[in-house]
């Protein structure tokens, strides 16, 4: 599983629990646009994405089922209702 997060004392705190099991990789990112989240999963494909990303889960919906070929399962948090049903078109979308 390859994570990101954008807090740093987030990262530490997981590689403080996982740091030894090598099925796990978390990373400090920022996600910026569409584009820089699509580099991010082609880059390092994951199989799971867990977001808290204060708003930019705005940029998944640029994303297209084959962009998240890799994924099997993902976890959005979401802050509002506008954001909470965008989410919602968007995984229901990425199941079919």
């Amino acid at each position: 599983m390859i994570g990101f997060d954008a807090a740093q004392h987030d990262i530490d705190k997981y590689h403080q629990l996982y740091g030894q099991d090598s099925r796990y990789e978390m990373y400090q990112l920022h996600v910026s646009n569409s584009e820089h989240l699509l580099d991010s999963i082609k880059k390092y494909k994951p199989e799971v994405i867990k977001c808290d990303i204060e708003g930019a889960e705005i940029h998944f919906q640029e994303l297209s089922k084959e962009d998240m070929e890799s994924v099997v399962e993902i976890a959005i948090e979401y802050h509002n209702g506008p954001t909470k049903e965008m989410c919602e078109k968007i995984l229901y979308f990425l199941k079919k």
